[in-house]
């Protein structure tokens, strides 16, 4: 069902509207019969240019119309009325796409992989990005370091469902690993926790003089990404190198051997 309600909404806001916008500024110089056409007050002869000149004006300046009147009505909408414009997993290029040309901005996190959300984070300033309403709970953390010398970290994060260490690449085995999880056995349920925020600021902060690369490995929720994006690796004040790896639903979860971007921060 996602992946259908994914496949509509990039249908339905990119590639039917470009299809008409392309269609009707083709076949419109057809119903159009033209002597002379004015453009930014410059007249223009149209008895003394070839008969493919006017054509190509006509069809270039509808398409101009419409691609700014469509552009438009996306800058203006309503979120309510049009909710999750770009539904889910949708390629990157694709947002930016949308973002740049079509003028659709604004963006959820929610349903999104997590290294796509860190993505978008690194570059709101191409999107308008909604507040996921995602409930507060209180909740204490815990976390275990096996304290083994490497200058990189794997930063691991099971806040809906513990993770366990076999679920790691083989290729950062031999990295210092600090898993995080949930004190109680609230697990299986996605909320967002101050406190969960906090103890990762503290953990990156007493190893910030040393260690400046993390590869993340996380299950958190959209607002506790965004929250620790920044609030911890993204303050302005210091200089991070962040591997974030993608979990395959499909391998019963396990982290994919290569992460699937990487952000520098500074």
């Amino acid at each position: 069902m996602n992946n259908f309600k994914k496949i509509m909404c990039i249908f339905f806001r990119i590639i039917l509207p470009i299809f008409l916008i392309i269609t009707i500024s083709i076949k419109s110089y057809t119903f159009v019969t033209v002597k002379e056409l004015e453009i930014f007050l410059i007249q223009i002869n149209l008895g003394n240019i070839s008969p493919e000149h006017p054509r190509r004006i006509i069809t270039i300046t509808i398409f101009l119309c419409l691609w700014a009147m469509y552009y438009c009505f996306n800058r203006k909408i309503k979120q309510d009325l049009i909710p999750d414009t770009l539904y889910g997993s949708v390629p990157y290029s694709i947002l930016c796409f949308s973002s740049v040309f079509l003028g659709i901005k604004e963006i959820h996190l929610k349903l999104k992989p997590i290294p796509l959300q860190f993505k978008i984070l690194k570059n709101h300033n191409c999107f308008n990005i909604i507040e996921d309403k995602i409930p507060s709970e209180d909740c204490d953390y815990v976390y275990k370091d096996d304290n083994k010398e490497s200058d990189t970290i794997n930063l691991v994060i099971g806040d809906t469902y513990e993770i366990k260490k076999d679920k790691l690449p083989k290729s950062t085995m031999c990295n210092r690993t600090i898993i995080v999880k949930r004190k109680d056995n609230k697990n299986n349920r996605r909320f967002y926790s101050e406190n969960l925020i906090k103890e990762i600021a503290n953990i990156v902060n007493s190893l910030k003089k040393e260690h400046k690369e993390y590869n993340l490995f996380f299950n958190t929720n959209s607002k506790t990404n965004k929250e620790l994006y920044y609030n911890v690796f993204n303050t302005g004040r210091d200089y991070f190198i962040l591997n974030i790896y993608n979990a395959n639903s499909k391998n019963k979860f396990i982290f994919n051997d290569k992460p699937s971007i990487k952000i520098k921060n500074n």
